[in-house]
């Protein structure tokens, strides 16, 4: 968990805003909503490989809202 932590806080400033909006958004989801939406060609374009990779281990650790 800290480990992903780290990698979301080393994300140049321009990416950290678009990232924590996506995990709020995603967070809100439904599992099945949630894995559409990143597994989606508009989701896997917006976002680097790590920043998906972040998002996606987010998602499994820290609860829904």
């Amino acid at each position: 968990m800290r480990k992903t932590f780290r990698r979301f806080n080393n994300l140049p400033e321009d990416r950290r805003q678009p990232v924590r909006q996506e995990l709020r958004q995603l967070r809100g989801m439904s599992e099945a909503d949630r894995n559409a939406r990143m597994n989606s060609e508009e989701f896997r374009s917006k976002y680097s490989a790590g920043e998906r990779q972040i998002l996606e281990n987010l998602t499994v650790l820290v609860p829904q809202e």
